[in-house]
């Protein structure tokens, strides 16, 4: 019995192997010199590498990157090795040998989409202490790719060692198209033994050519379509780039706002006050404050936006100034707060149970921005939240059930002797802009030493703001007023305290109130249908935004 069985193993494994060989014309080998990560997208490079089997690779467009491991040694022939991975965004061959290197002609040709290549390996066989230096390029029309001829004498095409040893064995024959198509690099690492750039390599220079090294302003690339530069030593070189806009994100539960993010990395040292054009309904202004992200790579960029304008289009320009202080234009990028909406709630990442409190957010914000458009009268044929289908209409707040609100408007929750008083809060309402304010408004003789000061509790002892008064910001009452703007969308349900004071002194009555209060003042008069119903939408974006805020 085991005699058979072990027969019909040899049977059945034979068996495959002819019918791979039948359909195939030959046995599948598996490869020597590389492994690939399908789930990563990384090519790792290994032993002596087969440019037939780089070449020849089917799946091309699922790497990512290229990483050559230690003791990696490159093919006597690399034309093309590269050519047409054209997905790739990362090739580091520094730990690879380049010794045996006869020709590197088209090698990253169609690298569309590299960024960064590091190609500081050595030029020996297992001696890193003797590297090779390419001594070539006499400038003739017959040999117009190679490298500088640093003493003269030698005959083209030949390494050199460190000592001024032939490596007779290390003939160079061409580098010419080295980096053609190679139109998204930006970083690029040279080892000693790659002594120089030259403009048949075609590594494309951009319009504001290369820099050598981490904060150097100085173009060393010269002016023409391909750079041209000559490296001593390993070199890290970046490509200048015009200011650019890294990332877009929204600010949704604090105020509506797109936050236009420029990476700092690529601005410091390099370009200096960075600032945005935006233009929004054929209007154009200039947007210069920002704030560093937390993480500190970026400078950030507010845009707030109006309910009324959350469907609005808006082109952002990022400007800076270079070392001459001349203004540098980068590229113009479109943007909208509905376009973001939508686009997360198209995401697939996005649909369990566990980002239903955002999606909430997302759909009450766009039908927020449809009741203000339609408050408002403003482009309401095309409304914000008219691409929601009935099954994102029911991610959001349930519009059926009716809104309840409480008031706590109170003029005189706390007030002061007649001897004190130098002023008298009248009056509050509601700013409506791009964020929801309120706006306290007081009498006054004198403003001289005046604020306005609001707390979130009833003894005062927690300040949200202090606000000193202008002689300008009075209304047709002859009332001042102060824009307390300290609550964001998830507290609109909370209650503030606003005291004038002179020094630590109240002199005036205390007044209590919420952006619910005048909801609810509102709702009351029922004179006003689309007034009633921004201001129902107002509030469910706002509780959105709370339970957003809270994980509930």
């Amino acid at each position: 019995m085991k005699i058979r069985k072990n027969l019909f193993t040899s049977f059945f494994v034979l068996a495959i192997v002819l019918s791979v060989f039948c359909l195939t014309g030959r046995v599948a080998l598996a490869a020597t010199s590389y492994s690939f990560d399908k789930s990563t997208g990384v090519m790792t490079l290994s032993g002596t590498v087969s440019a037939s089997e780089i070449k020849s690779f089917d799946q091309k467009s699922s790497v990512l990157s290229i990483v050559a491991s230690s003791g990696t040694v490159m093919p006597e022939n690399c034309q093309a090795l590269f050519q047409n991975y054209a997905k790739c965004t990362k090739i580091d061959l520094s730990k690879a040998d380049f010794g045996k290197v006869t020709t590197m002609e088209s090698m990253f040709s169609g690298c569309s989409a590299l960024v960064t290549l590091d190609l500081r390996g050595s030029g020996t066989s297992g001696a890193s202490d003797s590297l090779y230096v390419f001594h070539n390029c006499l400038g003739s029309d017959k040999s117009p790719y190679v490298f500088h001829n640093h003493d003269g004498a030698n005959a083209p095409y030949v390494f050199y060692n460190s000592n001024g040893q032939k490596a007779a064995s290390s003939n160079l024959t061409g580098v010419t198209n080295l980096f053609s198509g190679c139109s998204a690099l930006t970083t690029l690492t040279l080892g000693s033994w790659f002594t120089e750039v030259t403009e048949t390599m075609c590594l494309p220079n951009g319009t504001y050519g290369w820099r050598r090294g981490e904060g150097s302003a100085d173009r060393i690339s010269g002016t023409k379509t391909y750079a041209v530069f000559s490296n001593l030593g390993a070199n890290v070189y970046h490509k200048i780039q015009a200011p650019k806009i890294a990332k877009k994100t929204l600010t949704l539960y604090e105020t509506i706002a797109i936050d236009f993010k420029l990476e700092k990395a690529e601005l410091d040292g390099i370009y200096s006050d960075p600032y945005l054009t935006v233009t929004q309904n054929g209007v154009s202004s200039k947007l210069t404050s920002h704030t560093v992200s937390s993480d500190g790579a970026y400078y950030v960029f507010s845009y707030r936006v109006a309910p009324q304008e959350i469907g609005d289009v808006v082109t952002v320009v990022p400007h800076a100034k270079n070392s001459k202080g001349t203004d540098v234009t980068g590229e113009s990028m479109t943007y909208s707060v509905a376009e973001y909406c939508y686009n997360m709630l198209g995401k697939e990442a996005y649909q369990s149970s566990q980002y239903a409190t955002f999606r909430r957010l997302l759909v009450d914000i766009l039908l927020y921005g449809d009741a203000a458009q339609k408050y408002a009268n403003y482009k309401t044929n095309t409304l914000a939240g008219a691409k929601l289908t009935s099954a994102q209409r029911a991610m959001g707040t349930d519009v059926t059930v009716a809104m309840v609100y409480n008031s706590v408007k109170e003029k005189d929750f706390a007030t002061v002797s007649d001897a004190n008083k130098l002023a008298s809060i009248e009056k509050a309402a509601l700013y409506l802009e791009a964020y929801v304010g309120i706006l306290f408004k007081f009498s006054a003789n004198n403003l001289t030493g005046l604020t306005v000061v609001i707390t979130d509790d009833a003894k005062g002892n927690n300040v949200l703001g202090t606000y000193t008064p202008s002689a300008t910001q009075i209304d047709e009452n002859n009332l001042y007023y102060v824009n307390f703007d300290g609550l964001n969308a998830s507290q609109m349900r909370k209650t503030v305290y606003a005291t004038v004071m002179k020094g630590s002194k109240k002199v005036s009555n205390t007044y209590r109130y919420s952006i619910e209060s005048y909801v609810q003042s509102m709702k009351e008069k029922g004179d006003n249908k689309n007034l009633n119903n921004l201001l129902d939408a107002m509030m469910r974006y706002g509780d959105s935004a709370a339970a957003y805020v809270n994980g509930q």
